[in-house]
């Protein structure tokens, strides 16, 4: 079988190490070239900023965001999503640097949900459907994998479960709520407007 570093899945990077840096560029790099398609609008200052907004969170957001469940995302990489959205918000309302705006207020003048909450949204949504399928399906099967042996020296790699649980905490969830549909994405939501680092940005955006 020929070995390489890293190879396309369902339009997602999977690499050898296991990380999501090479596909959080590409995913960043792809939103981009999506914004340079639509300039000729999202830059026009006749057009009203409410349909700039509308175009980005119905067509921009969703390249950003693709396969964005599965990644064990570190802080560093978050921040990168953050700095993307705020730039092309601020393209789309007009507002520069020189006014000192605040990421929230600019959040709450579009009516954008952060970013990074929509991550942590879909993720928990993600964990959810894992954690309710049965025990011998394949994908129930690798999340409870342990591996035998003992890890290479260093720090150690971060998980995607690792995401998981921080993400668990910060919305004060629990894994056994997720069997109920209904009542998890309730939860979710209700978590992610009580979670201090989350609370603000949050304004409709359904």
């Amino acid at each position: 079988m020929p070995q390489c570093t890293a190879f396309k899945y369902l339009g997602t990077t999977i690499h050898q190490d296991g990380g999501c840096k090479t596909e959080v560029q590409l995913r960043i790099s792809r939103a981009w070239d999506k914004w340079r398609e639509l300039t000729g609008v999202l830059c026009d200052k006749k057009v009203p900023k409410k349909l700039k907004v509308l175009i980005y969170k119905t067509v921009i957001r969703p390249v950003m965001l693709y396969g964005a469940e599965t990644w064990p995302l570190t802080d560093y990489l978050a921040e990168r999503f953050s700095v993307c959205e705020m730039r092309m918000l601020r393209y789309c309302l007009g507002i520069s640097l020189e006014e000192h705006r605040t990421n929230e207020s600019i959040r709450e003048e579009a009516n954008v949900m952060n970013i990074l909450d929509m991550m942590k949204r879909r993720r928990l949504q993600w964990f959810g459907h894992v954690c309710r399928r049965e025990r011998e399906e394949d994908i129930r099967k690798v999340y409870e994998l342990r591996v035998e042996g003992r890890r290479s020296r260093g720090r150690p790699k971060h998980r995607w479960k690792d995401t998981i649980k921080k993400d668990l905490q910060s919305c004060s969830l629990n894994e056994e709520d997720a069997q109920d549909r209904i009542r998890w994405r309730s939860l979710i939501e209700l978590g992610l407007r009580q979670a201090p680092a989350t609370r603000t940005g949050q304004s409709g955006d359904r």
